[in-house]
């Protein structure tokens, strides 16, 4: 942060500060309402939603220099919030007739957000006494800018101490206010949170670099590296570009063209303490052009979407992103080059802060960056490759996450990579009843096939994957367990989750996983020896945008967003042994070690720690069973079913079966049989289907005709005579 600590300072007003400690009452952080009255007659109000408790119980040392500046973010309550809450319940149940019917973000602001008089009211009250504040899109947040330590003592009755850090999830020093913050009633009516009076939080991210690799041995030192390319047909999304269930070549091609993923991250550092590029575009696109295949870039385009846009005072992106000492770079590449391949035609678009030391500098982080995300177009997926301890995130960013997922867009999140705790890690923890993040765990992927190509022309298409184990390498690995920050959403309060030791008291991590080990990318990093060429990364940061980059594939296939995902996933994994298609690649295989040795957090048929649901099978999750199930027939007999999309099937056996996207709506006619001289009419003949997010099974059932013939005699020639029959039926000769 600017402004350097005055230790002098710090050690003549200790004893003051000691004093200033002792005078106030501490309350933690989001666990409670907004705001309470303070002594009566007074009109300030305590706000406490973002001020956390446990940054008290490190070490006071004395005051901060009060001429550091800090970034200051309001999160103002929305309307209608129950209502909204039922909006969002029909919306991402799958039997409900709401469901995922989003609404726009301008919807949503004349729904549920502040109306211009509350915003505006707030607004005015800040930029009165500070001239550095910027309005948030969609009246959601308020931004007080760069504004110094004493100045907002003075706006915010508050006051400063300077710790020393007894949390691993804290830097070592760093200042905390002493009381929550407070403002008049007139103004804290308006108020839900406050964000950015502290820089305690160490956020980071979750990266492992493995060293340079041979592209052309990707078979390297007994280690398979594998590159987006593979990914494509382990996870079945390149089943999805040819609409084939096999990967076949087919003239009908879907890819997300038109659609955005944003990645959130911070800028790198220079040697010298100085602000760098997030990332070179041409490493971007060196990828892209070596990893995916000549077919997919003829159809999308030769080059990569990809764009970068950062809050007040970054870098644009460019080459001095090599100049970054802390790997900034490396994480921001990394995301950006999984989402580029996993969704080939997509808008990538990282979107970043400020960045010192390794980490972000904007003591709000990441409410800025969620503000830009907010106004991108046509949004389907978020990823966040970073994170910290088992903290309660932001009010701000909750307002925007709420905001673009009521508007379609799912947001995942690293799970983290300290594979020995159960300790669980910020954003991928943060997670309610209907909404917030996907937190994304880490296996070990092996394919079949000759993964010896960047292009993935050698990795089988069909039965892709070898095997997929939990991620861990002696104390890295993918982070799993139950925060005690958020508790349970409703969601994962199933006999699934609980019978394979999931806690009822806590959000459980992790959700579904994917690959976070053995990874090539490209990078050129010379500042941190990292010279330009391919490299192995392991991290759930490369699970994240992979799964992100998966979903929009989903979202380009099915033209339909995803929205809040979770739910969804909570109810197709507990019935993933009765589909047809099973949606996800269930990882049942931990390394012994693993969180160390505890079996409780090992990987488990059906949902566990771990790795959730598992990896996304793309072509399954977005498919459904048909099954017609004729009576009747002899033994022997073959009947037809025709769908209106002009698929024909046949079968001697009793059993015909289809697959069909979920979302379509599909009609069809069952055929007359003649066998052994008999005539069989079916029933059902025809009918109408909407398939959903189960498998259907429509009985068939053929009713054997027999001929009978009437002869009269006695009539003169010519006359006309009637057979009349006890069904109804009435026949004439």
């Amino acid at each position: 942060m600017p402004g350097a600590l005055n230790i002098r300072k710090i050690l003549v007003l200790s004893v003051i500060v000691l004093f200033l400690f002792s005078s106030f009452t501490f309350l933690a952080k989001g666990n409670n309402p907004s705001f309470t009255f303070l002594a009566k007659g007074n009109n300030l109000v305590e706000i406490k939603n973002g001020i956390d408790s446990r940054l008290l119980s490190g070490k006071i040392i004395g005051v901060p220099d009060l001429n550091t500046t800090i970034d200051i973010s309001i999160a103002l309550k929305l309307r209608n919030e129950q209502n909204l809450e039922i909006f969002l319940t029909g919306v991402e149940d799958p039997k409900s007739p709401m469901f995922h019917h989003f609404i726009s973000k301008d919807e949503f602001m004349q729904l549920y957000s502040p109306t211009n008089e509350e915003f505006n009211a707030v607004f005015t009250y800040f930029k009165n006494q500070w001239n550095d504040v910027t309005p948030g899109p969609y009246n959601l947040a308020i931004f007080i800018n760069n504004i110094p330590l004493w100045k907002a003592q003075e706006i915010f009755h508050v006051k400063f101490g300077m710790f020393r850090s007894l949390n691993s999830h804290f830097k070592e020093y760093y200042f905390a206010p002493l009381s929550p913050p407070q403002l008049p009633y007139e103004i804290a009516q308006y108020i839900k949170g406050v964000n950015g009076f502290t820089n305690a939080y160490n956020f980071h991210t979750l990266l492992k670099f493995n060293g340079k690799v041979d592209p052309n041995y990707i078979i390297y030192n007994g280690i398979q590296y594998l590159t987006g390319a593979d990914l494509q047909k382990a996870y079945q999304v390149y089943e999805i570009f040819n609409g084939t269930s096999d990967g076949s070549a087919s003239s009908v091609h879907y890819f997300p063209t038109g659609y955005t993923v944003a990645t959130v991250l911070w800028e790198g550092t220079d040697s010298s303490g100085n602000q760098v590029a997030p990332f070179d575009p041409t490493d971007i696109q060196t990828y892209y052009q070596n990893v995916t295949p000549a077919w997919e870039k003829q159809i999308v385009g030769n080059t990569v979407n990809v764009t970068g846009i950062g809050t007040y005072g970054t870098v644009a992106p460019g080459p001095s992103a090599s100049n970054d000492i802390y790997g900034v770079m490396i994480e921001n590449t990394l995301d950006l080059e999984m989402v580029s391949t996993l969704a080939p035609g997509a808008n990538v678009v990282c979107v970043y802060g400020p960045g010192s030391g390794g980490g972000p500098s904007e003591t709000d982080f990441p409410d800025n960056e969620y503000a830009i995300v907010a106004e991108l177009k046509n949004l389907v997926a978020v990823s966040n490759s970073w994170g910290d301890g088992d903290d309660v995130g932001s009010a701000a960013t909750d307002n925007y996450v709420l905001l673009i997922e009521a508007n379609g867009t799912a947001v995942f999140a690293s799970a983290g990579d300290d594979g020995d705790t159960s300790t669980q890690s910020y954003p991928a923890n943060d997670a309610h009843n209907t909404f917030g993040f996907v937190a994304v765990g880490g296996t070990t992927l092996n394919v079949n096939g000759n993964a010896g190509y960047l292009n993935g022309s050698g990795t089988s298409i069909i039965n892709t994957i070898k095997s997929q184990v939990v991620w861990y390498d002696n104390g890295e690995g993918t982070q799993s367990g139950t925060s005690t920050a958020y508790p349970e959403p409703y969601w994962q309060d199933i006999p699934a989750v609980r019978n394979n030791g999931g806690s009822t008291s806590g959000r459980n991590v992790a959700d579904v996983a994917a690959i976070a080990n053995n990874t090539i990318i490209y990078v050129n990093d010379t500042a941190a020896d990292y010279s330009a060429g391919y490299y192995g990364v392991a991290g759930t940061s490369v699970a994240s945008p992979v799964t992100a980059g998966i979903v929009a594939t989903m979202v380009g296939y099915l033209k339909q967003k995803f929205g809040f995902i979770d739910p969804l996933f909570y109810q197709v994994g507990p019935n993933e042994t009765n589909y047809k298609l099973s949606p996800f690649w269930d990882v049942t295989q931990t390394p012994p070690n693993y969180h160390n040795g505890q079996t409780l957090y090992w990987a488990k048929v059906g949902w566990d720690y771990p790795t959730g649901w598992g990896s996304i099978n793309a072509w399954n999750f977005t498919h459904r069973a048909i099954i017609f199930t004729e009576t009747g027939l002899p033994t022997g007999a073959k009947w037809y079913v025709n769908l209106s999309d002009g698929e024909t099937s046949s079968n001697t056996t009793n059993t015909i079966l289809y697959y069909e996207k979920v979302y379509s709506s599909i009609s069809y006619y069952v055929d007359n049989v003649t066998y052994g001289g008999y005539l069989y009419t079916p029933t059902p003949s025809s009918g109408s289907i909407s398939v959903g997010w189960s498998d259907i099974y429509i009985n068939i059932n053929f009713t054997k005709l027999y001929t009978v013939t009437f002869t009269e005699s006695g009539l003169p020639s010519g006359t006309k005579w009637y057979v009349n029959l006890s069904n109804g039926q009435s026949y004439s000769g």
